[in-house]
């Protein structure tokens, strides 16, 4: 073999750098299947170094990103932040054919502002749970943005059972830092079933000086509806709040069945040494309103 031919057997550096460039090229050709929705939002490339890059579609921001480990997370809190989705310009909106008209349509939603939105509609207007699964919801869902999701009766009741978890460990923080004592109200009722319920609210200054009020408990109670059966309700409510330290009194109506209750609650407090002399004078706060309301009743007698 002459020297020429060993000479053409071997690859030049120019050759090399060809076949390593056209290797990175076939690796980024040959894309990820990427299953997380942040994808939606982001495009993945490679740099001039064959490193892995991910840049968002609204504001081009890069991030580093390796597919052998994966992880979203970065990504995740970018979008939470982006400035380019919060600012929703025209250069956000897509047009779209609607029977030979050009239409715009919105971006693409957010689905958990939007449970968000849902779980509060149904708090607030005390609506069942299957709501989502109406065939008028969904069309109207569907009319707003082609591109909603639907939900599940099951998904809304989760959705709602989190923000209520999430309020309650927001209340808790403000009756743990309340720099005062607190004061109580509670009322007995019972439904057209017999099935009795009891309620708990709280009153209190807080830091700034406002007074704040917040309804913490409403709780089935079976009966009998004795004084020792309305205390030990009262103190599960009160240790599962951690504020069984902090109370000063409690409102309730004349029943003798909530009088026995405070005796009891009371004897308890002064064990446990978190009462003070005050408190052991004017624990017991009779409602106003159950006094004026018997006296209007004695004279229409």
């Amino acid at each position: 073999m002459s020297v020429e031919e060993d000479h053409d057997d071997v690859m030049s550096e120019e050759d090399i750098t060809v076949v390593e460039s056209m290797t990175i090229q076939e690796h980024a050709s040959k894309k990820r299947k990427f299953t997380s929705k942040v994808w939606n939002d982001f495009d993945w490339s490679r740099d001039k170094d064959g490193k892995e890059k991910s840049t968002c579609k609204h504001c081009r921001k890069e991030y580093a990103y390796d597919s052998q480990k994966g992880g979203t997370s970065t990504m995740s809190r970018h979008l939470k932040k982006c400035p380019r989705l919060k600012i929703q310009d025209v250069g956000q909106l897509l047009l779209s054919t609607n029977n030979g008209e050009l239409a715009t349509r919105a971006r693409k939603i957010d689905q958990s502002k939007f449970r968000d939105l849902v779980a509060r509609i149904i708090i607030g207007k005390n609506l069942p749970f299957n709501c989502v699964e109406w065939t008028e919801f969904r069309e109207l869902c569907s009319y707003l943005n082609v591109d909603v999701e639907t939900i599940l009766r099951n998904t809304t009741r989760s959705d709602i059972l989190k923000m209520h978890k999430f309020q309650k460990e927001v209340i808790r923080k403000k009756l743990q830092c309340a720099p005062g004592k607190i004061c109580l109200t509670s009322d007995m009722w019972t439904s057209v079933n017999t099935t009795g319920y009891i309620s708990l609210t709280v009153h209190f200054v807080d830091q700034d000086w406002v007074l704040q009020k917040f309804l913490l408990n409403i709780s089935p109670l079976p009966p009998p509806h004795t004084g020792q059966a309305l205390s030990d309700k009262l103190f599960l409510m009160l240790n599962d709040w951690g504020i069984e330290g902090k109370v000063t009194s409690i409102t309730l109506d004349n029943a003798a069945s909530n009088t026995s209750c405070v005796k009891i609650m009371k004897s308890r407090f002064i064990a446990r040494n978190v009462m003070s002399d005050t408190g052991k004078r004017n624990f017991h706060i009779r409602c106003c309103a159950h006094i004026i309301n018997l006296i209007v009743r004695d004279g229409l007698i």
